[in-house]
């Protein structure tokens, strides 16, 4: 059976519409716009100062989210990447807002959080609620390093320095850790993989 590649116009209707549907973004609860005009600070020689945004996903407040980049089917999801960076600045520039970004070809979607890690992928879309509780630990977290090792917890050396530095790699925006640390007399050494 031959694999259909559909044009972006296409991945929108058939395929985005439909997982932007089902993660509870609605047109006419007025959570989502499409086609978005934007004024690029830095335009593109290809697509010049007014682009346009595919999707623009809307808070609770009635302000962005998120901005969703379409790509057909046949193209690499983060084929979008610059232009959805360049919507952002837009975007950021005109609301003071720096949204979250997605990065979708209908089949792949890819979640970018500039500020904090590089895309990667998930499963499907954010739902408002999803992207609103992000937003939140985004502007209201503390740095994880300023919070106090508890000594009851953890009192020797060798677990402070182990705690400072999965929460300097926290803080660093690090998703991946491995600890070996001492065990159990019959094992010498146990290691510990944790992936946030």
């Amino acid at each position: 059976m031959p694999i259909i590649q559909l044009n972006e116009f296409s991945t929108r209707v058939d395929l985005i519409d439909n997982q932007l549907a089902r993660a509870g973004w609605s047109k006419q609860r007025k959570m989502l716009l499409e086609e978005v005009l934007l004024q690029i600070a830095a335009p593109d020689e290809t697509y010049g100062k007014y682009q346009f945004a595919d999707y623009v996903l809307l808070g609770s407040d009635g302000k962005p989210l998120a901005v969703v980049e379409a790509k057909r089917t046949s193209r690499d999801e983060l084929a979008g990447k610059r232009q959805a960076a360049d919507y952002a600045e837009a975007i950021k520039a005109k609301t003071g807002i720096d949204p979250f970004i997605f990065l979708t070809n209908g089949k792949d979607i890819q979640f970018w959080d500039r500020d904090r890690y590089p895309p990667r992928k998930i499963d499907g879309f954010y739902t408002r609620d999803d992207l609103e509780r992000l937003k939140h630990q985004k502007q209201y977290a503390l740095p994880v390093n300023e919070v106090t090792i508890n000594a009851d917890i953890a009192g020797r050396d060798y677990q402070n320095e182990a705690i400072r530095r999965v929460t300097e790699g926290v803080d660093a925006a690090k998703r991946k850790f491995l600890l070996v640390m001492a065990s159990h007399r019959s094992t010498p050494y146990a290691s510990i993989s944790a992936k946030l």
